[in-house]
């Protein structure tokens, strides 16, 4: 097993560190940059508004993307209407064509993901029609509730009589389930959405460029890393433990407030691990694909950012212990 690991202390420098410039997958810490670049494009303070309107049979929705969204809470927030409606129509700049990224493994049915990436949905498009190792077809909302898509907008009652409800979520909310959790469905739309709201650009080849441009202007260097989606899924996205703990580094110095928004030991992903270290003040995203396991955080009481990333065929277990082991280890001698 290839440990891959860099501490740095609050002045930048790499204090304990080794194999930390080969490149290899970051799994999910790649939720870190993806996150973070959301952050600064849209605006922390960011509410998210997605907006229905609703004229006799027809659905208008449009407004920003639809983020833990269920079908419990669309039939309650729409109860009164859900007998009527029959038609479906979404905001024309809304309607990506791309759904899948081409590097996710359909095939690996451990770490696939098969839930189409679009704006408006319920239930991360999950529920009912994703299966490991498959791809679903079109929104589970439309099929839920049975709504047949158009894609003329002229929907306008003759009499002008209809009714709009509005739904919002704080943009804090959205990264903090994303980072706690590791949602991998909100993670790629939050990513597309944020690169298509800095300039229209929401295919995920450029929405990956977005971010690598966004890193290199943030002082990063480009030949440490390689975006290729925003939730991690992709093997082919590549990060070096230096320039992941640089970028941890320079968040915790310039946005401490971020450094909340992953979770510390006992909760979300780090429910059951790192817990003898939490006096520590440990903030840290896990990530894990096939041969893969990776940490990225901080310290808050050592003030440190660190990246690990392990590599090899050993159960996904035993790489978590190694990293678990040489973190407490180091934070206990310096």
């Amino acid at each position: 097993m290839l440990v891959s690991y860099a501490i740095r202390s609050k002045d930048g420098r790499i204090i304990e560190g080794e194999s930390h410039e080969i490149p290899l997958p970051p799994a999910s810490n790649m939720k870190i940059p993806s996150t973070y670049y959301a952050y600064k494009i849209l605006g922390k303070e960011r509410t998210l508004k997605t907006l229905f309107r609703i004229d006799q049979e027809f659905l208008n929705i449009y407004g920003d993307p639809l983020f833990l969204f269920s079908k419990g809470e669309f039939e309650s927030l729409l109860s009164d209407y859900l007998g009527d409606l029959k038609f479906v129509y979404y905001d024309k700049n809304m309607l990506w064509d791309e759904k899948y990224h081409p590097d996710w493994m359909i095939g690996d049915k451990e770490y696939c993901y098969g839930a189409p990436v679009e704006p408006y949905t319920i239930d991360e498009n999950c529920i009912g029609g994703y299966h490991k190792g498959e791809h679903s077809t079109g929104s589970l909302l439309e099929r839920e509730f049975k709504l047949i898509r158009k894609e003329s907008k002229n929907t306008n009652s003759k009499d002008g009589n209809y009714s709009i409800i509005s739904r919002e979520i704080k943009l804090k909310d959205v990264i903090s389930h994303i980072l706690s959790i590791s949602c991998n469905f909100s993670a790629e739309l939050l990513l597309r959405y944020s690169s298509q709201e800095e300039n229209d650009e929401k295919t995920w080849i450029g929405a990956a460029n977005n971010v690598s441009k966004f890193l290199i202007n943030m002082g990063l260097d480009s030949s440490q890393f390689e975006i290729r989606d925003g939730s991690g899924l992709s093997r082919t996205n590549l990060f070096t433990a230096s320039e992941l703990s640089n970028l941890m580094f320079k968040i915790f110095t310039c946005d401490r407030e971020f450094v909340y928004y992953l979770p510390g030991p006992g909760k979300g992903t780090l429910s059951n691990r790192l817990d003898d270290i939490k006096d520590y003040e440990i903030y840290a995203k896990t990530g894990t694909i096939r041969y893969v396991s990776s940490l990225t955080g901080v310290s808050l009481s050592r003030e440190l950012a660190f990246s690990f990333i392990a590599y090899g065929k050993e159960p996904t277990e035993k790489r978590e212990e190694a990293i678990d082991k040489l973190l407490s280890k180091i934070l206990s001698k310096i």
